[in-house]
């Protein structure tokens, strides 16, 4: 009966984010985004642990922590009202089908930024070179096991210590997609572009970052829907199915990584495993116990972790003793009993976890206002730039705000936003420098 009603309470918060979808079964949106996280996260993952009875132990340890059902009943309604609340501000945001003015004026060269996006390119992936030597040089056994943290130290010095590193290597990482865009829609080869995007793939599937790799799949897809009317279902289920399989061989190398198991690929119920047993996504557990725990194992943040994000940009070169950015790694020490791991909260959660109540309430306003003026927007009427902005910077806003952080959303949005400024303004200066005085 336990995991009956777990699996209810799921529903319940699943239905409360599902009104917009009266409106429109658009999933390629940031709505949509986010609904295969809550679909996955709320749905899915109950119900398949339902299923399994013969797991409870794991299940327990894993998600729930032996806590009793009752204890959940106001984190059902706290993040079920948030849900109510994100979707009638959602259905006020979203307008007419046009893009943003500011998007709509982005015209580049397309000359400068294919020189502009290669460079960078070729940029990134030497940032994978210098991460793998900075780790400990090539090892083809702790492949995607370089994120793995093996002791409370290593939590605020470990990972991030690497952060100029990593930045210079997402950059490139746009950039190639970049180049691979710009080529495509001006019908142009895109071998070189295929090959700069491999290699700056290098860095994340290093680095074990699953949901970097999967979303550059997912935006790759959308990418490919702007440059064409009509793209097929086969090729939406292959870009799919390549994510599912991605996201299985970096779990299984993180998992062989830790343990000294041989590598081997399983099938498709292992791919399963690891796609549930996780407390990535919009996941019922995290909310859940944030609420309850908000008051005994945590104390209330009064807007802490919003004001942490500050530091965020500063290197630990220059600040050694910086405070640790993300509330995850204190929700998986207090709440999952995970010394090493961080537990990012999700925005819903977060909100009620600094102001309680109304936390929840004006972080499901403001998401509901953004999301739906971004989905207000088509993006097929801006030039090819402009779309590798709204891809990177907007499409993926309320998949990461469910998911992450406050802190890890700004971060994100923060990162991203310098890697596609400085692409532009080296576009510019390219553009410039091939003008011949009169």
């Amino acid at each position: 009966m336990r995991y009956y009603l777990i699996a209810a309470m799921g529903l319940i918060i699943l239905a409360s984010f599902s009104l917009p979808l009266l409106r429109s079964r658009r999933l390629n949106s940031a709505y949509g985004w986010m609904m295969c996280s809550a679909f996955l996260g709320l749905a899915v993952r109950p119900i398949y642990l339902l299923a399994l009875p013969g797991e409870r132990i794991l299940q327990e340890e894993m998600f729930w922590r032996y806590i009793p059902f009752q204890e959940f009943l106001l984190g059902t309604w706290v993040i079920a009202l948030g849900g109510l609340v994100f979707s009638i501000s959602y259905f006020g945001a979203t307008t007419s089908n046009q893009p943003t003015r500011r998007l709509a004026a982005i015209v580049e060269n397309s000359g400068s930024m294919r020189l502009a996006s290669g460079l960078v390119a070729l940029a990134g992936f030497g940032a994978a070179i210098v991460y793998v030597q900075q780790t400990g040089g090539l090892n083809l056994s702790a492949i995607s096991t370089k994120r793995v943290i093996v002791n409370s130290t290593a939590i605020e010095q470990g990972f991030q210590t690497f952060g100029p590193t990593l930045a210079v290597g997402r950059a490139g990482l746009i950039a190639s997609i970049c180049l691979y865009h710009v080529n495509k829609m001006a019908k142009r080869r895109t071998r070189v572009a295929t090959i700069l995007v491999g290699a700056n793939l290098l860095l994340p599937i290093y680095a074990s970052d699953r949901t970097a790799v999967i979303l550059v799949i997912l935006q790759l897809i959308v990418l490919s829907t702007y440059r064409s009317e009509h793209v097929g279902t086969r090729s939406i289920l292959i870009g799919l199915a390549v994510a599912l399989l991605s996201f299985q061989v970096l779990s299984t190398l993180r998992s062989t990584g830790r343990t000294g198991a041989e590598f081997e690929v399983s099938g498709p119920a292992a791919t399963a495993d690891s796609l549930i047993y996780n407390r990535s996504l919009f996941d019922l557990s995290k909310n859940l116990h944030v609420v309850r725990a908000v008051g005994n194992e945590l104390d209330s943040k009064r807007g802490a972790t919003l004001v942490a994000a500050i530091a965020g940009p500063i290197p630990r070169s220059i600040w050694a003793s910086k405070p640790l950015v993300s509330p995850g790694p204190e929700i998986g020490r207090k709440i999952y009993r995970t010394p090493v791991a961080g537990i990012p909260p999700g925005l819903f959660a977060e909100g009620y976890w600094n102001f309680g109540l109304a936390g929840t309430v004006a972080a499901a306003l403001l998401l509901g206002l953004a999301t739906g003026k971004i989905d207000s927007a088509d993006p097929r009427l801006l030039h090819p730039f402009a779309q590798v902005i709204f891809v990177f910077l907007l499409m993926p806003l309320a998949y990461n705000a469910v998911a992450s952080s406050i802190s890890g959303v700004f971060l994100d949005l923060l990162r991203d936003s310098v890697s596609l400024s400085l692409l532009w303004v080296l576009h510019l200066f390219l553009g410039f420098s091939k003008v011949t005085p009169q």
